[in-house]
């Protein structure tokens, strides 16, 4: 072989080697970044999801605009929340809102919120067999879930007896008028005996003492925050079962929201003790109809004493054994205020409330 023949040999398996070496390098890149993406898909699977946009069936054009949906969509920071992710704040201010705007004055209505005819039914006969017996009943239901409301003769003024208190010891504590935080951790004995008797057996006494240590202007100012802006009540009086659902909507917010939305003025632990003064309430005709939910509740009854009669009751109903932990973020269960004349006839006030709560359950 001339030399000439060897040099160009030579030169063209350098050539051969550089082709080579190029091939494979992008074999490599290409090995390397298949890696990365599907490590990335592994790693980040949402993230990986968020970027794919489906191809359409075959034959079928794709419109633009999707496209630019879907990209958009990709980008979107957090969606507004839909009513089930309502938090119990979000709850407690659409609730007070229709509360403001059902027809308190109906003998029946509604407000975000919609019962089947076999709810309708249930509730329309506990009312008949009320009525039959010459009473006057009047109630509204919360719905914690949604805000919705229910509301029967809302707006008629009943004497309130002692359902007043629970309110009137929250408009204390939300109000910063007592530090509760003192009386939950056992620093204030006195004053957590004269709650828990007050809420526990409705110990007029122990109310006696809290109302002429404390007056009436810190729940005037409470009641006025849950829109009650014109009421007369004081130490007992009139009020309306919708007067006492804004009050009690306010009042499960206090207790169980992680940032109350009136102001928090003392701590989850705290306010869960005051709750706990709720359970199981004398005479309570909510607790008696739900014996196997959490109630919070406190009843009020007068027979004849000073021309008063009165079966009446305000309280939570919580639905689920989890229903208590899960209740700020993912609330549900009721609100239900009760007010009537039927004193000591809690066999037809029971069925009344077993239909309000039924009627959500559904």
């Amino acid at each position: 072989m001339s030399d000439r023949q060897l040099d160009a040999a030579i030169a063209a398996q350098e050539r051969a080697i550089r082709h080579w070496k190029t091939v494979l390098m992008a074999v490599v890149m290409v090995l390397v970044v298949s890696a990365l993406v599907v490590g990335g898909a592994i790693l980040f699977p949402h993230y990986a999801a968020s970027q794919i946009v489906a191809e359409p069936a075959s034959g079928q054009e794709q419109d633009p605009t999707m496209l630019h949906s879907a990209a958009t969509a990709s980008a979107s920071p957090t969606p507004s929340p839909s009513p089930t992710q309502l938090t119990l704040n979000g709850v407690t201010e659409l609730a007070l809102e229709n509360l403001d705007a059902v027809d308190g004055n109906s003998e029946f209505a509604t407000l975000g919120l919609e019962l089947s005819d076999e709810a309708n039914a249930q509730i329309e006969a506990a009312v008949q067999a009320i009525t039959d017996q010459g009473y006057g009943v009047s109630f509204v239901m919360v719905d914690l879930s949604t805000g919705g409301v229910l509301s029967a003769e809302g707006n008629v003024e009943r004497y309130s007896a002692s359902s007043i208190k629970a309110p009137y010891i929250v408009s204390l504590a939300q109000t910063g008028t007592i530090d509760l935080g003192t009386v939950a951790s056992g620093n204030n004995l006195m004053l957590a005996n004269l709650i828990a008797n007050t809420l526990h057996v409705s110990d007029n006494d122990a109310y006696d003492t809290l109302y002429t240590t404390y007056g009436r202007m810190p729940f005037l100012q409470w009641a006025a925050d849950s829109g009650i802006a014109d009421t007369q009540i004081g130490y007992y009086g009139d009020l309306t079962a919708l007067d006492l659902a804004r009050m009690w909507t306010m009042t499960a917010d206090y207790l169980f929201a992680a940032k109350p939305m009136r102001g928090a003025t003392a701590d989850a632990s705290a306010r869960g003790w005051l709750a706990d003064q709720m359970i199981d309430s004398l005479n309570s005709v909510i607790s008696e109809a739900e014996p196997e939910r959490l109630v919070y509740s406190k009843g009020g009854w007068i027979y004849g004493e000073g021309g008063f009669y009165a079966l009446n009751d305000g309280g939570i109903v919580l639905s689920g054994d989890d229903a208590l932990e899960r209740l700020d973020g993912r609330p549900s269960g009721v609100v239900v205020t009760v007010l009537s004349d039927a004193c000591g006839r809690n066999d037809l006030l029971v069925p009344l409330v077993e239909a309000l709560v039924a009627a959500v359950d559904a």
